[in-house]
């Protein structure tokens, strides 16, 4: 390190502190607000404080931190450039000979860095980390409260179906509905109050349901205890749902994404938005580094809290975009592409203008 310029070597050393600190301050906040949620559970399900910061929080924790990671870094940025301006050493930097992009490039270099980071831990360590988490929260908090809600999924041209719910570790759920169509005429539908998967058959079991056929004065209904139907859908497929999304590792996703897409499968669209959102975190990350060091880099009567408050409302102002952009995106029939990149776009028309 040594043969690095001083400059460089004095603001790295700067960015990491400040960053490291503002990642403990989170670390802390996230795991005794979760715990805090999770104290009666935990004690129903007979877990004890130490073997959930082993088993749970271990993981939990690093895999919270990558969801918000440019939003802290951002934070990190802003605070160090807005001490280095109300310390008079920015004008002093100027006063020395040194421009400001020659500033400018230590942030560029470690922000680069870190979304080098970034880029790796969304694709393989967030996964793991996931996969850890969701494993703890299957086995030892019940699992009830991770089963597939508001499923639909396309038998062929003709046949669509919903799910209301499915548990995948019982293999059994409640309310299925199979509707087949003639043009836009529904000539049979077939419900069930309850189902599950018939492993030696291969097929689902319907049961307490009603079938309604189309004849030419209306309906007629025939209800059944039992009734198996062999459906081109496997359990396995219905694990294809948001929160199990985070995983899958980026190949699995794309592999996922084309079995979806060609059963015509909802999750489809959300599986294509988590694929962008990981390439989509680290362009956030260098977008906001650029706004929060110009922006701190100014010195105003404010001072560092007129700074924080700004970035922060920067912040929450994008991830209300992302979160507004995503759900058209999922729901109202916007280009996933633009629902996850729109608001990268977005702030990318905004750093010029808070640079000019």
């Amino acid at each position: 390190m040594c043969w690095l310029p001083i400059l460089w070597r004095y603001i790295w050393k700067r960015l990491t502190v400040n960053w490291l600190a503002i990642l403990l301050i989170f670390t802390l906040l996230i795991t005794v607000w979760d715990i805090s949620e999770r104290l009666s559970l935990f004690h129903d399900e007979g877990i004890s404080i130490g073997e959930a910061l082993r088993e749970y929080y271990l993981y939990f924790t690093p895999y919270f931190l990558f969801l918000i990671a440019p939003y802290f870094s951002f934070l990190a940025v802003l605070f160090t450039a807005s001490r280095f301006a109300q310390r008079w050493e920015i004008t002093a930097m100027y006063a020395g000979g040194i421009r400001f992009m020659q500033v400018l490039t230590p942030f560029l270099l470690w922000s680069m860095g870190l979304s080098i980071v970034m880029v790796v831990g969304s694709h393989w360590l967030q996964p793991y980390f996931a996969r850890k988490k969701v494993t703890f929260e299957a086995l030892r908090m019940g699992w009830h409260r991770y089963a597939s809600r508001g499923i639909a999924f396309r038998i062929d041209e003709k046949t669509v179906g919903w799910i209301g719910e499915f548990s995948r570790e019982r293999g059994e759920g409640y309310f299925m509905h199979i509707d087949r169509f003639e043009q836009t005429m529904l000539v049979e539908r077939m419900s069930a109050r309850t189902f599950r998967w018939d492993s030696a058959t291969g097929s689902w079991m319907l049961i307490e349901g009603e079938r309604w056929v189309k004849v030419r004065t209306g309906y007629t209904v025939q209800e059944f205890d039992t009734f198996l139907v062999y459906l081109p859908l496997h359990p396995s497929q219905l694990r294809m749902e948001v929160e199990f999304l985070d995983m899958l590792t980026t190949e699995e996703l794309r592999r996922r994404y084309r079995e979806a897409s060609g059963r015509g499968l909802e999750v489809a669209r959300e599986i294509l938005a988590k694929i962008h959102e990981r390439y989509a975190m680290p362009v956030t990350f260098l977008l906001l580094v650029l706004l929060g060091v110009r922006i701190g880099a100014r010195r105003t009567r404010g001072g560092t809290g007129w700074h924080l408050a700004l970035g922060l409302l920067l912040g929450f102002g994008y991830i209300f975009v992302a979160r507004l952009s995503l759900m058209l995106a999922l729901q109202a029939g916007l280009p996933v592409w633009l629902g996850i990149w729109g608001p990268n776009l977005l702030y990318g028309f905004l750093v010029p203008v808070v640079w000019w």
